[in-house]
């Protein structure tokens, strides 16, 4: 298992897989940096009769299989929370990580597919290049100079989330995201995030080696393997730590 010290290193990590592809190996699962420029690297693999499967990232740029939630979906239901939370009615921004993840960029296709049923709802503004980081207070500060009427703000990210919902502290700003960090579960319970869209890293991995197992076993269909989602609101978020996740290390 290895990764990159961070999520903007795409280039450690294509090196990391080429790496990997000149040893002794059967199977490689990767969630991509870039989605989009993986071609060389699954040449390579192809050459060398190594089976590739994406996990949690999509890869965008060949027909390998990919296991994860469906982030197009994801985004659609997180719009329709954040119109609810604001009346149907507002001011809205987009802060995105980077769109070379295609989960990201997907997450904001299905959220603006969504808006598009809300007539009373402008979005402001759509940023991405955050990758998982925390939005600074300078950047926030700076966002809401430039646009200070927002009423709500989707994250494709939940460090990103709760980085803005520390800094617009004291405004009425809705925050929807997404992830399952006990972090964010929490902020979703304080009223902090109104809506986050969980998937389970737990899930996600686990079912990648299953998948990978029945291929080479020779039962594999070699179709991606959607994996379910949940919509996490104050309603329903202490039934899902009790239940959930919370017994999985």
């Amino acid at each position: 298992i290895l990764s990159p010290d961070s999520e903007t290193e795409e280039d450690v990590q294509k090196n990391m897989i080429r790496d990997l592809l000149k040893t002794d190996i059967q199977a490689m699962a990767v969630s991509p940096i870039d989605s989009y420029e993986c071609e060389d690297y699954l040449n390579f693999a192809r050459e060398k009769g190594i089976s590739v499967y994406a996990c949690d990232t999509p890869i965008e740029d060949s027909e390998i299989p990919y296991i994860g939630i469906d982030n197009e979906k994801l985004g659609y239901e997180l719009g329709e929370q954040l119109a609810k939370a604001l009346d149907h009615k507002g001011k809205i921004g987009v802060i995105a990580g980077d769109f070379k993840q295609a989960g990201h960029r997907m997450r904001v296709a299905g959220f603006e597919k969504y808006m598009e049923k809300e007539p009373g709802i402008t979005i402001e503004m759509v940023r991405n290049g955050y990758s998982n980081m925390r939005v600074s207070q300078k950047d926030v500060d700076e966002i809401l100079v430039k646009y200070p009427d927002l009423n709500g703000i989707m994250a494709t990210s939940a460090v990103t989330a709760l980085g803005l919902s520390e800094a617009t502290e004291g405004r009425e700003i809705s925050i929807v995201s997404v992830d399952a960090q006990e972090d964010a579960l929490k902020a979703v319970q304080d009223g902090r995030i109104v809506a986050l869209g969980a998937q389970s890293g737990y899930q996600i991995g686990y079912e990648t080696i299953r998948y990978i197992v029945k291929d080479l076993e020779g039962e594999g269909t070699g179709e991606d393997e959607i994996l379910d989602s949940q919509v996490l609101t104050e309603e329903n978020i202490d039934t899902y730590m009790k239940d959930d996740g919370h017994s999985h290390p």
